[in-house]
């Protein structure tokens, strides 16, 4: 009955998520136009909602037998207050004209985001070997896209305010180092799902996820 219950709870919440999927595709196509802008960020909220809606769920099932719950509630709802406030406050100050670098930098803070809850999912785990390989590789990749996400949309940020030049800044064989830098993260990833203890390989893929992320974005015109 037990387990029963718990498929249940697992596949309800694994429902909510595939339709904040949804919702978040639906919301970025309707992103793209104006007319119906208004009604794809309000769609993507709602899919936002769902999704923090069925993670704290999950989390209030994640008890263990003394009664205590891996993730604190009241660290989230601290999260979500402090959000909701700088969100708030962004809205009312923030011009229209500057929404632009606005949007790169809250795309900035996603990706960051990933990149520490990724590698947090690694370092608690007090024995790496017993990590499966699809979660490796999960990790890594949420590593490495997050840290180009965080430091390219920073680039992205500074060349639209204007604190950089917006030309690109092209060096040689930039797109080389470029692809350099990409396998070399990949071939890391890899190497992690084979040693999972090596936990300093996550961390050159840290590095030069950071690294690329900046390059690759610095020779664009903005």
């Amino acid at each position: 009955m037990t387990n029963t219950i718990a498929s249940s709870v697992a596949n309800a919440v694994g429902y909510a998520y595939l339709l904040a999927a949804v919702l978040f595709i639906f919301g970025l196509k309707m992103l793209t136009s104006i007319k119906t802008a208004q009604r794809g960020n309000t769609l993507s909220a709602v899919g936002m909602l769902i999704a923090a809606c069925a993670t704290l769920f999950l989390v209030n099932q994640d008890a263990s037998a003394d009664g205590t719950y891996t993730v604190s509630l009241i660290w989230i709802a601290a999260a979500i207050a402090t959000g909701s406030a700088a969100g708030l406050a962004l809205a009312l100050k923030v011009p229209m004209t500057a929404m632009p670098q606005m949007v790169a930098l809250l795309n900035g803070f996603g990706g960051i985001a990933s990149f520490f809850v990724a590698s947090a999912g690694y370092l608690r785990s007090s024995d790496p070997s017993t990590i499966p390989p699809h979660e490796l590789l999960a990790t890594g990749l949420a590593v490495l896209i997050g840290g180009v996400t965080f430091t390219g949309s920073l680039v992205a940020f500074a060349k639209l305010q204007g604190l950089v030049t917006a030309s690109p800044i092209l060096f040689v064989m930039q797109k080389v180092v470029n692809a350099m830098l990409l396998f070399a993260s990949i071939v890391l990833i890899l190497q992690l799902m084979g040693w999972p203890q090596q936990g300093s390989v996550l961390a050159c893929v840290a590095v030069l996820s950071l690294v690329l992320g900046v390059l690759l974005c610095v020779g664009l015109l903005w």
